[in-house]
């Protein structure tokens, strides 16, 4: 090891960079992720739901004039009996 004392180390194979910069990036990074997410989540996602279909204004505009349809009847049941049990009396021996 014949090293100079004069010589000047070697200079690190990569770079630094500050702290608050990288970590500013990286908060960018994920914020555009995050916006992009909720982004992808409203709008490319089918949706589900019937789509409401427009009525023209007039037609929306008139009352109806003819009769107004009544509720269906609805079925009702026939009550079903209960069996009641049926107890044999035994004979008692005097």
């Amino acid at each position: 090891m014949d090293d100079a004392p004069d010589a000047e180390p070697e200079a690190p194979p990569y770079i630094r960079l500050p702290w608050p910069l990288v970590a500013a990036a990286l908060g960018g990074v994920l914020l555009l992720a995050l916006a992009l997410g909720l982004f992808a989540n409203r709008y490319l996602r089918p949706q589900l739901g019937a789509a409401p279909t427009s009525l023209p204004l007039a037609a929306a505009a008139e009352p109806t004039t003819g009769p107004t349809p009544s509720p269906a009847p609805s079925p009702t049941l026939a009550p079903t009996p209960i069996p009641t049990p049926i107890t044999v009396a035994t004979p008692t021996q005097p």
